[in-house]
């Protein structure tokens, strides 16, 4: 029987030894790297994220810099969609459902601002491997999953106020 080509090329086959859906997400990574970090666009969304009134007061404008993340977000939501149903050849509909939280932690474990105007993606990216880990190692010790939620919540006050700490400390010996 002959696979679908579309999941082939999404996320059945493999490149160099690795499932393309990797080699996919990693090419999202760079991309979106490159945007962030090196385009106009991607100064306008930080700006934004930091203090909208700021940018909106420096020529920025925001309704059309918030629609075009909403989209962006969008359209990496469905590729998830398309390489989660090509890797496991079925799709399931509350895949993501609940996983908020979960979303969350990565990020503030990998550097980015709840406040925004700073983010990180790569330490998104290793934020999200560290939780992936923890939440392997509560399931091979048999520890409840209610514990993992609230570890996630204790992970997201504790480095929100570390960096908030953090930042204040900066901020008094830079004066």
């Amino acid at each position: 029987m002959r696979a679908n080509p579309v999941y082939r090329f999404f996320g059945d086959a493999d490149v160099f030894g690795y499932n393309n859906a990797l080699v996919w997400a990693l090419v999202a990574l760079l991309f979106l790297q490159y945007v962030l970090f090196w385009t106009p666009a991607g100064n306008r969304l930080l700006a934004v994220g930091g203090n909208a009134e700021s940018a909106h007061s420096r020529g920025v404008n925001v309704m059309v810099t918030k629609w075009s993340a909403y989209i962006a977000c969008a359209f990496f939501a469905g590729l998830a969609g398309i390489l989660q149903a090509s890797d496991l050849s079925y799709v399931d509909g509350g895949f993501g459902r609940q996983r908020e939280l979960q979303a969350i932690a990565a990020a503030v474990l990998g550097g980015c601002a709840l406040a925004g105007g700073r983010t990180s993606l790569v330490g998104t990216l290793l934020g999200a491997f560290i939780l992936s880990g923890i939440q392997s190692y509560l399931v091979i010790k048999s520890i409840d999953p209610q514990w993992f939620i609230l570890l996630l919540g204790l992970i997201v006050v504790l480095v929100s106020l570390a960096d908030r700490g953090l930042t204040h400390l900066l901020t008094r010996l830079a004066r």
